[in-house]
């Protein structure tokens, strides 16, 4: 009846099977869209204990988080995401050592600092030790104590920080993908470059593979990006916020860690070009998920096209889901599992998928083999995949 019921259907028999000993990697589960199930997948399967990979938002790696905060932080730098580069790992600078970083962070509380950089320099400010007397004094602000020169010195550093930070207010994508690889990557500069350098820290790190595999991602973005501008001459000037909001747009996409043989992955149900496994699972074989609907066209309205204008209305690459979809059923050696919400969020009746309807009728699948499982059924005590399950199971059949 959902997408929960789903997913916890589908990692039951997944459990079951790597309990005979199948390898992980002769188990693919796949969605058309895996964004909705992410979360639930990583939750259900942890409960289950049954290893899986789950696709997260890019920006969910370590290091492509902090490269998504420094796009963030000029021009108003606030506080706390400041504080956070400033102490990153994935950051590599001199302007400001941990010692100053500290005082940094203790002088901007005792002079709240939001954002803005009038803020950050009020809160450097001198203040004169003589209204207190006694140094000893615990009423005396650190920016009483600290001698002007060391309050200057931070001031110059946290300068060149915001200076390296700052981006051009307008360019071409191109100059913009190129000041980011230089300035915050560290990417085909001279050790005499100001940069950042978080390309060589996060490789140099302890997860080099992971964010090896993030940032090559982060690259590929940025090639089409500018490819896509080239493609609509001329390709001008455009303002900082309209690059940063594609480029965050596509942080936001889905990420699939380095692939493990020892887990299942939940993937896109494009990756299913490639599969070659004993038993495949498809989620979300319901209409609009998969064929999905067409995106609407920025021109003409639907009636517009066909009543004034008389144009036809044609689907982008229309064989392009179909060839997904029969190559996918191709690589499956043992079992074919296919899931589907039949209630939508509202409650509503959600029909199946074109393609649900098309498998089985060349199947031949007759209907006594779909399964529909009970809004709220707990599972056959055989089925459970948990302790906690079992004993839900085991007392919705009367303990046998």
């Amino acid at each position: 009846p959902s997408r929960e019921g789903e997913v916890r259907h589908a990692l039951r028999a997944a459990k079951r099977l790597l309990l005979t000993g199948l390898p992980a990697s002769e188990i693919a589960l796949l969605a058309p869209n895996p964004v909705p199930y992410a979360a639930l997948v990583a939750l259900v399967a942890s409960e289950y204990g049954v290893p899986v990979v789950v696709p997260r938002p890019l920006r969910s790696n370590p290091a492509i988080a902090a490269l998504a905060t420094l796009l963030s932080l000029a021009p108003d730098f606030e506080w706390r995401a400041t504080i956070e580069m400033l102490r990153s790992p994935y950051l590599r600078h001199s302007w400001l050592d941990e010692a100053q970083i500290d005082d940094l962070e203790r002088l901007s509380r005792e002079r709240p600092v939001v954002r803005g950089r009038a803020a950050w320099w009020a809160a450097l400010d001198p203040i004169s030790p003589e209204p207190f007397g006694n140094p000893d004094d615990p009423r005396m602000p650190l920016a009483a104590r600290l001698l002007p020169e060391a309050l200057g010195a931070i001031r110059a550093g946290l300068e060149g920080f915001f200076a390296l930070a700052t981006p051009p207010r307008s360019a071409t994508v191109a100059a913009y993908a190129r000041w980011l690889q230089k300035r915050l990557l560290g990417l085909g500069t001279s050790a005499a470059e100001p940069s950042f350098h978080l390309a060589a820290a996060a490789l140099e790190g302890a997860n080099a593979v992971r964010d090896r595999a993030a940032l090559a991602l982060v690259l590929d973005g940025l090639k089409a990006l500018v490819a896509a501008a080239g493609r609509v001459p001329p390709d001008g000037p455009q303002p900082w916020p309209s690059f940063r909001a594609a480029l965050e747009a596509f942080l936001e996409g889905p990420w699939l860690a380095p692939a493990t043989t020892a887990a299942v992955r939940l993937a896109p149900i494009e990756e299913g070009r490639t599969v070659d496994v004993a038993h495949l699972f498809v989620l979300g074989l319901s209409e609009g998920e998969f064929p999905r609907a067409p995106r609407a066209d920025p021109l003409y309205a639907p009636l517009e096209r066909v009543a004034a204008e008389g144009l036809p209305l044609q689907r982008s690459e229309p064989g392009e889901e179909a060839s997904i979809w029969w190559q996918l059923l191709g690589g499956v050696r043992e079992r074919l599992t296919l899931l589907r919400p039949r209630l939508d969020g509202k409650g509503q009746a959600w029909e199946p998928s074109a393609y649900w309807d098309e498998t089985r009728r060349l199947l031949a699948i007759p209907d006594e083999a779909i399964h529909e499982a009970a809004v709220g059924a707990p599972p056959l005590p055989e089925e459970a995949a948990c302790a906690r399950e079992f004993l839900i199971a085991a007392a919705a059949h009367g303990g046998e």
